[in-house]
């Protein structure tokens, strides 16, 4: 899969424990693509660096509340 900037993404939690914590964190969206397989994201006023094998695409054709929490920001 071929990520652009301005889509959105679900970043992956580290397993600390089996039941600990979610799968994914909240919605960022891809700032830049980088040459060496990481994307700079953004969510809010936070900016970080991921690398893609971090991060699930992110499909809001499905989903109604994504256009619902971009106009909350």
């Amino acid at each position: 899969y071929t990520y652009t900037p301005g889509e959105w993404v679900l970043v992956k939690n580290k397993q600390t424990t089996k039941f600990g914590v979610d799968a994914n964190q909240d919605l960022w969206e891809i700032m830049s693509v980088n040459d060496n397989c990481t994307l700079s994201i953004k969510t809010g006023t936070i900016t970080d660096k991921v690398n893609i094998q971090n991060v699930h695409q992110y499909n809001s054709s499905k989903d109604w509340s994504l256009q619902l929490w971009v106009s909350m920001q």
